[in-house]
């Protein structure tokens, strides 16, 4: 059964975030499980292949959380470590595919989000996801487009974004590499509403793992190159007005242009277009 109020304190925690990854095999997903458990989110919405997700079940059981899982499953696309797009099949196709499970201190939400995803409610799906409420929006003016594409909102927000310096509460591109502060693609890469969420879901990772807290933070303050559904993320750099110039760089797509990148160690801005997260 899913409760209404917070057992957990950081006494009595168990290494929380330690546990959680264990479980939830990835820093993204432990943070979703961590959010719901604090407060930050009515719903966690996850995909998991079918043959883990007794595990998940079996945690949630055992942890007094709401529980409830798809009724199709996903064939999932991987981009790097993370999938925006796949197809759907029945939940008892003889494929192997993922599953959404959906998590909540609530077993009232968690099915109420599982029933929105189903009949395509978006309005009411991202309410329960904690979006905002402009993002939501955004997604649901952009979804028609964007199913026929790469289905991870990018573009649009770029065009709605207003010059390229943002604040890196707001880089969602950490997430193909497991190191980000939202689950959703905000409505602009200047939406102050993402980046007030993303400040709160930092200071909730703080209270638990400084050290990680500040690893997340070190990645997502980095210049992105998104080229041909393939992004590009630089640390370590630099900006004087015509070049940016830096130490690392890490990619979805290992090609000619990330080969060129990593020779160069330098971006041209007449050449590429790039957006610079501080």
């Amino acid at each position: 059964m899913g409760m209404g109020k917070n057992k957990y304190s950081n006494k009595n925690i168990l290494l929380m975030l330690d546990a959680l990854s264990q479980v939830f095999l990835t820093n993204t997903r432990a943070l979703e499980a961590l959010y719901v458990i604090n407060g930050l989110k009515p719903v966690a919405r996850m995909s998991f292949s079918e043959n883990y997700v007794p595990v998940i079940r079996n945690f949630c059981q055992n942890n007094n959380l709401a529980f409830e899982t798809s009724d199709f499953k996903i064939m999932m696309n991987f981009k790097g470590n993370y999938s925006t797009k796949g197809s759907i099949v029945p939940a008892d196709d003889s494929v192997a595919g993922h599953l959404f499970v959906y998590i909540s201190m609530k077993d009232e939400l968690a099915g109420k989000a599982k029933q929105a995803e189903a009949k395509q409610n978006v309005g009411e799906f991202g309410r329960l996801l904690g979006y905002p409420s402009c993002c939501v929006d955004f997604f649901k003016r952009n979804k028609p487009d964007e199913e026929k594409k790469s289905n991870d909102y990018v573009v649009p927000a770029m065009a709605n974004s207003r010059g390229n310096v943002f604040s890196y509460y707001n880089n969602i591109f950490g997430r193909y590499f497991d190191l980000v502060l939202l689950s959703h693609c905000p409505c602009s890469f200047d939406c102050k509403k993402s980046i007030g969420l993303a400040r709160k879901h930092e200071e909730t990772i703080s209270n638990y793992d400084g050290e990680l807290k500040e690893r997340i933070k070190r990645f997502l303050k980095s210049a992105v190159i998104y080229r041909d559904g393939a992004v590009y993320l630089m640390n370590n750099y630099v900006f004087d007005n015509k070049t940016v110039r830096f130490l690392n760089i890490t990619a979805t797509k290992r090609d000619d242009f990330y080969d060129l990148l990593s020779r160069n160690r330098k971006i041209n801005a007449n050449e590429h277009h790039f957006l610079l997260f501080e």
